[in-house]
């Protein structure tokens, strides 16, 4: 027999035991509604997930248009005259291709991940970034098919443009998910 007492055995030390850790996480319930505690579910995000990502698509466009000669994003007439003034249209157009490429993102590049994993794994990685190419130059073809365009210069264009969004987009989408989205705990 142990000389040490636990916990349970001496009254005293009984009520300083810590508690079961499901009644000490009260930081990750949301309010009582009724009588019953909801948890956040961990999808509760996803739609403001694809929000800031769509937006972080659309400043990495935009400033990689401004930097990159073989990208831009052009808008018709009609776009301008549907939302009002050249500005509205431009940022709607960079909007409009940043949802583009972040549909082909969540439909297309996962199955294109998964038959390119050999090679992925061959190059250490590497050519992930030929696929985010293609995934843009699948976004410029898919584009050409609306009022709105973007173009890209040839396939080392879109692979600068690739490397530019990786960075651009990935800080833009941090600094937006730190101000906008909660974690499964409820902390912005």
């Amino acid at each position: 027999m142990s000389a040490v007492a636990s916990p349970g055995f001496i009254p005293e030390l009984r009520d300083r035991a810590p508690r079961q850790r499901s009644e000490t996480r009260l930081r990750d319930r949301v309010p009582r509604q009724g009588s019953e505690t909801i948890r956040r579910d961990a999808g509760d995000n996803s739609g403001m997930r694809f929000v800031v990502t769509v937006i972080a698509n659309a400043v990495g466009f935009w400033l990689l248009a401004l930097l990159l000669p073989g990208l831009s994003v052009e808008h018709s007439q009609a776009v301008t005259d549907t939302l009002g003034n050249d500005t509205a249209a431009t940022i709607g157009s960079y909007l409009f291709i940043g949802l583009l490429l972040g549909v082909v993102n969540g439909l297309i590049r996962p199955i294109v991940d998964l038959l390119a994993l050999p090679i992925t794994c061959l190059t250490l990685g590497l050519f992930s970034l030929v696929i985010a190419a293609g995934m843009l130059m699948l976004t410029a073809w898919l584009s050409s098919f609306t009022p709105i365009v973007l173009t890209l210069d040839g396939f080392f264009a879109a692979l600068l443009a690739a490397i530019g969004m990786w960075i651009v987009a990935g800080i833009v989408s941090a600094v937006l998910e730190r101000i906008f989205v909660r974690d499964e705990h409820g902390r912005a």
